[in-house]
């Protein structure tokens, strides 16, 4: 198994800074676990005039025509289109994510292909989106409605069916950017409706949307904290300041990522307070489980 990105880069350079450091911290936990980055010709161009850190990590780059090019098209393109871009059974990693956990659990799952239930700042419990009704009037799409999928964390088997499912995928993706849908998220969901294939749901650990609650910092092996989205800036803007930083190589920045990667939950001081007591019932439980956690790491350092 590998783990594995895509990267089309803006002018500033901000999904290529999340990328490398959650290279960096994939290297911090799973250090022997291979690393490759699909890009377009421009972006990786891009990045060596750039002499940007990123191409100095251990990973391989693929490098792939794009016909959308340095776009928001263009990543969901590769994105969509991976499976055929990269060879063996593969981790699928967003750039907005960081690797706190040891991974080597996931090689043993026998689907042909994983992935989390979706959870947003608005609905941070499994739900079914309003746009699948739409889409399913404008488009003729059916959808499993018992599940919503996450595409930001997905594990990939090196088989027929994953094949099927990423060409179905690209197909509806296709379809629905010519209808003015750019999201890549609820064709993936039609495709799995579609496909033969096995399916298996993650657990959050896997892919903790820390947008969604700050409760799902908790035994998390991987964060998820979106960089778009516009609820809890603070803890955003302090990963965008540690990337930014981590490009820049400002002193003290690796042992700060060190320390986040380590203690995942020591963010949850950025988080707003309100946030505790609107996402998740009881608060005083949430500080019980995390004491229990500091108490269980605490005694396995000292060991």
């Amino acid at each position: 198994m590998k783990l594995c990105y895509v990267l089309t880069v803006d002018d500033a350079g901000a999904y290529a800074n999340l990328t490398h450091m959650s290279v960096l911290s994939a290297g911090l936990t799973n250090p022997s676990l291979p690393i490759e980055i699909v890009c377009d010709p421009e972006s990786y161009s891009w990045l060596k005039t750039e002499r940007h850190p990123l191409v100095d990590c251990l990973v391989n780059f693929v490098v792939v025509d794009n016909p959308y090019g340095r776009s928001v098209a263009g990543s969901r393109y590769l994105k969509t289109t991976l499976r055929r871009h990269i060879q063996g059974d593969f981790l699928f990693l967003d750039a907005d994510t960081l690797v706190v956990g040891d991974l080597g659990q996931m090689k043993h799952c026998r689907a042909s292909f994983a992935a989390a239930l979706d959870r947003s700042w608005h609905e941070p419990f499994p739900h079914t989106p309003e746009l699948f009704a739409i889409l399913e009037d404008r488009l003729g799409w059916l959808f499993d409605t018992s599940r919503y999928l996450n595409s930001g964390v997905m594990f990939v088997r090196d088989n027929p069916e994953a094949y099927a499912l990423f060409d179905e995928w690209n197909t509806l993706w296709q379809l629905s950017l010519a209808k003015g849908y750019h999201f890549d998220q609820i064709p993936l969901n039609a495709a799995a409706a579609r496909a033969k294939i096995s399916v298996k749901v993650l657990d959050y650990r896997y892919n903790g949307m820390v947008h969604a609650s700050p409760y799902f910092f908790i035994f998390a092996k991987i964060i998820h904290y979106y960089a778009s989205c516009k609820i809890d800036t603070r803890v955003i803007d302090v990963y965008l300041a540690l990337a930014k930083a981590l490009r820049e190589n400002e002193p003290k920045s690796k042992q700060t990522l060190n320390e986040l990667v380590k203690r995942p939950y020591t963010a949850l001081r950025y988080v707003e307070k309100r946030r505790f007591i609107t996402h998740v019932p009881v608060r005083p439980i949430f500080m019980a489980v995390l004491a229990i956690r500091r108490l269980f790491v605490n005694m396995r350092e000292r060991w």
